[in-house]
């Protein structure tokens, strides 16, 4: 399990950064997100990282039953990185915004 910490933690900071970046490029620009109201924004981007995260927790998952021989590891290193990378998404996006306010 703790193979898979730096995977984790990894994909989430780059994500975050990624949702911040684009948060700050949209505020730089001018775009209408600032007009949307913050339930919106936080919706879009939970959205955005709960696809990203079950995806990348489908594939992890994958690699930990065909590497491991464990589908209880597999399940709990899915669940986790779903979980992680839709609330780093949510932070990147949000904490531009809420300064920007």
């Amino acid at each position: 399990m703790a193979a898979y910490i730096p995977i984790t933690l990894d994909s989430a900071g780059n994500l975050s950064t990624q949702s911040l970046a684009v948060a700050v490029y949209k505020i730089i620009v001018g775009d209408s997100r600032k007009d949307e109201s913050l339930v919106k924004v936080v919706w879009q981007e939970f959205l955005v990282g709960t696809v990203l995260g079950v995806a990348a927790g489908l594939t992890l998952g994958l690699v930990g039953v065909i590497y491991y021989g464990n589908s209880l590891l597999a399940i709990i290193i899915g669940i986790s990185l779903w979980l992680n990378l839709s609330i780093s998404t949510v932070g990147g996006a949000v904490i531009p915004i809420l300064i920007n306010s």
